[in-house]
């Protein structure tokens, strides 16, 4: 099964695939996650995570940063290799801001640092899923000097020349315009 871009259908629960080692924080995240209406699917090595976004698909990783087999940084740059949009968000005890820097540079979306709230950690799910699953309003254009930005096809038209953008660029040229 190929992972997909295109956020889940209504009624659809959202999958959260939960890349991490330790087995009681596994346990309390898929509890806590599942209340709140997440399908959660987990891998305690990073090569499983791996496999597991790739064959089974994921609307959002939890990715811990340090794993027995390969570090996180490696996982989120091979999970992104495979799917640019997919939301990752670092959940480490490594707090300096190298490290902060360096997750977001592999990819991550955020970087949360244990010990951590659960509530916050949902909000933050929920954060990023209002934001990736927002639907324009028909026929939303933005006017940038020579250039159309088309955000519901996602697409920028400039001297008769029309390019697909991505949700980021999309959201982006949104958020500055």
């Amino acid at each position: 099964m190929s992972t997909s871009t295109v956020g889940p259908t209504a009624g659809q629960r959202r999958r959260v695939l939960l890349i991490e080692d330790e087995p009681d924080l596994v346990r309390g995240l898929r509890d806590a996650l599942e209340f709140e209406g997440f399908e959660t699917m987990s891998a305690g090595l990073g090569r499983e995570g791996v496999r597991l976004a790739r064959e089974r698909g994921a609307d959002l990783v939890l990715l811990d940063l340090m794993l027995p087999d390969i570090n996180g940084f490696a996982v989120c740059e091979e999970i992104r290799r495979s799917n640019a949009t997919i939301p990752i968000i670092m959940l480490t005890a490594r707090s300096q801001e190298v490290d902060k820097i360096r997750g977001l540079d592999a990819g991550a979306d955020d970087y949360v640092t244990k010990p951590f709230s659960v509530g916050e950690l949902v909000a933050r799910i929920n954060a990023i899923f209002r934001r990736l699953y927002r639907k324009p309003a028909d026929g939303e254009i933005i006017q940038i000097g020579g250039s159309t930005i088309h955000l519901r096809n996602q697409e920028l038209s400039r001297k008769g020349k029309t390019s697909l953008l991505s949700f980021y660029e999309v959201e982006l040229l949104r958020l500055l315009f």
